[in-house]
């Protein structure tokens, strides 16, 4: 008789069985603001299928950081050109608010010049995926940040 492996290690309905030692809540809330459609259905396919069930994709989008404060949103995925303001303006002005500090930053961007990856962490970027990535990449890119800074997982 086969057993589930969610019920073999005994996790609970509502998380995603990870290969990390910590599992990552389901109920994560994602905003993906990508300007190339194709990349954005890929993210948000492949978010689908690593369990998550909230989603909210968006093309170019105006008044970013406004969405960001009133939906609650978990990981924003964006492309440089998603952003109304330059993206380290965004940024800081994310890690700066109290309700938005605890947001996951994810870019995702066609040019990996070696600038643009190097000012990722300084301008509080948790990831930087280069255009174009493979799937399992991605996964594992985002599972990793996500288990690490979900809340309950982040270190004291």
């Amino acid at each position: 008789m086969k057993t589930d492996l969610k019920e073999k290690a005994g996790a609970p309905a509502d998380f995603i069985p990870s290969k990390a030692v910590r599992p990552v809540p389901k109920n994560l809330r994602f905003l993906v603001a990508y300007e190339n459609p194709s990349v954005c259905r890929t993210i948000a396919s492949t978010l689908k299928d690593m369990g998550f069930s909230y989603i909210e994709v968006r093309g170019e989008t105006e008044n970013l950081y406004k969405i960001l404060k009133a939906d609650g949103i978990s990981c924003l995925i964006c492309g440089t050109k998603a952003m109304e303001r330059n993206r380290q303006e965004l940024f800081r002005m994310i890690r700066s608010d109290e309700d938005l500090k605890h947001l996951i930053l994810v870019v995702v961007d066609g040019g990996s010049k070696k600038e643009k990856v190097l000012e990722a962490p300084p301008a509080g970027l948790d990831v930087y995926i280069s255009v174009p990535f493979s799937i399992r990449h991605f996964e594992e890119r985002i599972r990793k940040i996500l288990v690490e800074k979900s809340p309950g997982n982040r270190a004291a």
